[in-house]
């Protein structure tokens, strides 16, 4: 059953996926502008959904910016 928590918790995934790969945004900005409190707790949850942190996914996926 697909819970309201965990539709939330998907749209703020792709949200971070989009933001750690077209910006140069810092971690703790985009988690705070996602709605997380700390740090921590945005990199457990992108973990938990990508198996990747968002350091090692922005690595990955970063579009190339002139």
């Amino acid at each position: 059953m697909i819970t309201a928590r965990r539709t939330v918790e998907k749209r703020r995934y792709h949200w971070a996926r989009q933001l750690l790969a077209e910006s140069d945004l810092p971690i703790q900005k985009i988690a705070r502008g996602l709605g997380y409190k700390h740090q921590s707790s945005f990199s457990r949850a992108f973990v938990r959904m990508s198996d990747v942190s968002p350091r090692d996914y922005r690595h990955t996926h970063a579009i190339q910016r002139s």
